[in-house]
C-alpha cells in the first residue's frame, strides 16, 4: 500500500507527531507489506510454499468467482492449529482458512488495529476499502515498523527487558 498524503507528514514540518496523531492515523497510510492473495480451491501444498518462499505470516484467500471479495484469511496459526503433522498433498485452502474473519476498512485508524488485534488476539487482519475489496492485510509488525519509525529514540533505547536498569552509565 503506497504512503499518500498522510496527516502525520504535514505535521513533521513542526515537530513529532504526538501519541494522539500516531494512534489516530489512518490505515490508508501505513507502509503494509505486500499480501499474499489466493484464489478459493488453491491447493494448500503450493500456499504453503508460496508463504515459505515469501516469509509470510499469513495470506488472504478471495471468491473463485470474483477476486476482489475476501473469503477467508490463512495465517501460521491455522498451520498450527489445523494442520501440523496431518498429510495436505490433495487438500485445498478451504478446508483451513478462517472464513469468519474480522477486516478493518483503509479509514479505521492505527489505534483500531491494535485495539481489534489486542482484543482478538490477531497478528494478521485483512483490510477492505469502503466497498468491501480486498485492499490488503495489516500485521503486527507492519504498525510495530510504523511506531518505529515515528518514535525512533523510545524505540530503539529501550532495554531487551523492560524491568532492566542500568547498573553504571556508559559512554565517555
Amino acid at each position: 500500500m503506497a504512503k499518500k498524503n498522510s496527516a502525520i507528514d504535514s505535521r513533521r514540518v513542526t515537530g513529532a507527531p504526538s501519541e494522539e496523531d500516531l494512534f489516530g492515523e489512518e490505515l490508508r497510510y501505513l507502509r503494509c507489506a505486500n499480501s499474499l492473495v489466493f484464489k478459493q480451491g488453491t491447493a494448500l501444498v503450493e500456499v504453503l510454499q508460496r508463504m515459505r518462499e515469501a516469509g509470510a505470516g499469513g495470506v488472504l484467500v478471495v471468491d473463485k468467482n470474483d477476486k476482489t471479495r475476501l473469503a477467508g484469511i490463512f495465517t501460521a496459526r491455522d498451520i498450527l492449529d489445523k494442520i501440523a503433522g496431518q498429510n495436505v498433498q490433495e487438500k485445498t485452502i478451504d478446508e483451513y482458512m478462517t472464513t469468519e474473519t474480522r477486516v478493518l476498512t483503509v479509514e479505521n485508524t492505527v489505534g483500531d488495529a491494535i485495539r481489534l488485534m489486542t482484543e482478538g488476539g490477531y497478528r494478521h487482519v485483512p483490510l477492505v476499502d469502503l466497498e468491501g475489496d480486498i485492499n490488503g492485510m495489516v500485521s503486527v509488525r507492519d504498525i510495530v515498523e510504523y511506531i518505529a519509525e515515528h518514535f525512533p529514540e523510545e524505540v530503539y533505547n529501550l532495554p531487551p527487558n523492560f524491568d532492566q536498569r542500568a547498573q553504571t552509565p556508559e559512554g565517555g
